[in-house]
């Protein structure tokens, strides 16, 4: 997308870079990002759901070698914790914070602030 740069231009953001993610009807296990983040909602629906850095051994993150996305994450399924296997998430969950974002909705991640994505819409696009 090589002219969109150029209409994204925000005085807020000078001297950063821009990065799009592009996603489906999916979730993606909490995990971080070494930038800060806006993320804006155009279509659907999707909860996020973030924790302070300081409730990293409460989300039971792994493997820290050679993770399958490249990044380490969560090991709870956020919308089943398994408590037994999982017993300090609650201390996690209590820290945290959601929001449910439509389209037009953005949301300010910073880092190293730990996010849980969920699309919830029923349509795709």
């Amino acid at each position: 997308m090589p002219g969109l740069s150029s209409q994204l231009d925000n005085p807020l953001l000078s001297g950063s870079h821009l990065y799009i993610w592009v996603g489906n009807p999916i979730t993606v296990a909490a995990h971080f990002d070494e930038a800060h983040n806006i993320a804006v909602v155009t279509a659907g629906k999707r909860r996020f759901t973030l924790f302070p850095a300081q409730q990293i051994k409460n989300l039971y993150i792994g493997p820290l070698d050679f993770p399958p996305a490249g990044q380490p994450v969560s090991l709870v399924d956020l919308r089943a914790p398994d408590l037994h296997k999982y017993p300090n998430y609650p201390q996690a969950y209590s820290a945290g914070l959601s929001a449910e974002l439509e389209p037009g909705d953005a949301n300010y991640i910073p880092s190293p602030w730990w996010h849980h994505i969920e699309s919830i819409s029923d349509k795709t696009y």
